[in-house]
C-alpha cells in the first residue's frame, strides 16, 4: 500500500515522503491519518533527529513519520487485536502511549464497554449517530449482562440470545394516528433485529401477534404459550397523600 507522509530523516532533515508500506504484523494496526498535530516534542525531534531520545539511532535509513496527536479511520487490526475486546485494547493503549487528554480516553474506553469486537465499537462510531453509542457511566460489567437497546443501535452487533419485545399488531409495524407505515422499512428493521441473534431468537407478542410474525414459516419458529403462576399475589396499589409525609 502506497503511503504519503512528513517523515525524519536525521537532524534538520524533513522529507515529504511517498512510500510502501510493508504489511502490518499480527500484533499492529494500521490506521488512515484524516489529521494531525505537531507540539514542542516534534520541534525538538526535527531539530535533533537521532539526537533525542525518543528518536531510533537508524532514524536515516529508517525514516520516522512525524506528528503528536493525531485522527484517523483503521483500516486494518492485526490478528491479535481481531477478538481482543475493544476495553482491554484501549486500556493497553492508554497504558502504553502519553495521551495528554486522560480523561477523552477514559470516556472512549467507557463506552466500548458495551461492545463485544472492536470493529462494531468502530462500526457505530464512523457511521452511527450520537444516539447509537451505548454509554455506561463508568460501570463494569460482568459477562452475563442484558444489553437493552434500539433497533437502530442493535446493528453491526450479534449476541447469542436475543430477545425482541414488542412484535404486535400496531406496535411493529408501527401504525399512529391513521398513518400507514413505510413497511419495507419496517421489514428491514425487524429483519436487523432478527438476524442479531446467534444461537437463540425470543419473539414476545401481546394480543394479537405482528404481520412479521404471521410470515415466518411455520418450520421456522415455535410457538409457545406463557402461563400465568398461581402463587402470584396482586400488588395492592394505595393512592397517597402529600399530608401522610409531613
Amino acid at each position: 500500500m502506497k503511503a504519503k507522509a512528513v517523515r525524519l530523516h536525521g537532524a534538520n532533515d524533513l522529507r515529504l515522503d511517498e512510500f510502501e508500506l510493508p504489511e502490518i504484523t499480527d500484533d499492529e494496526i494500521l490506521v488512515k491519518v484524516v489529521t494531525d498535530s505537531i507540539c514542542m516534542s516534534t520541534y525538538k525531534c526535527a531539530i535533533l533527529g537521532e539526537g533525542h531520545k525518543r528518536v531510533h539511532e537508524d532514524v536515516a535509513d529508517h525514516p520516522a513519520i512525524m506528528g503528536h496527536e493525531f485522527a484517523g479511520d483503521i483500516v486494518k487490526v492485526g490478528k491479535n487485536h481481531q477478538e481482543t475486546r475493544p476495553m482491554k485494547l484501549l486500556e493497553e493503549w492508554s497504558g502504553e502511549f502519553s495521551f495528554e487528554n486522560r480523561e477523552a480516553i477514559k470516556k472512549l474506553t467507557d463506552m466500548s464497554v458495551l461492545y463485544p469486537t472492536m470493529e462494531a465499537f468502530l462500526h457505530t462510531l464512523t457511521f452511527g449517530e450520537d444516539g447509537d453509542v451505548r454509554r455506561n457511566g463508568g460501570r463494569r460489567f460482568t459477562s452475563d449482562a442484558v444489553t437493552l437497546m434500539t433497533l437502530h443501535g442493535a446493528k453491526g452487533l450479534e449476541f447469542p440470545v436475543v430477545f425482541l419485545y414488542g412484535m404486535d399488531k400496531g406496535s411493529f409495524p408501527l401504525e399512529f394516528g391513521g398513518n400507514k407505515a413505510d413497511m419495507e422499512e419496517e421489514r428491514r428493521l425487524c429483519y436487523v433485529g432478527m438476524t442479531r441473534a446467534m444461537e437463540e431468537l425470543i419473539l414476545i407478542h401481546g394480543r394479537e401477534a405482528s404481520l412479521f410474525l404471521k410470515e415466518i414459516p411455520a418450520g421456522c419458529i415455535r410457538w409457545e404459550q406463557a402461563e400465568k403462576e398461581d402463587d402470584v399475589q396482586a400488588v395492592k396499589t394505595v393512592q397517597m397523600s402529600l399530608f401522610d409525609f409531613i
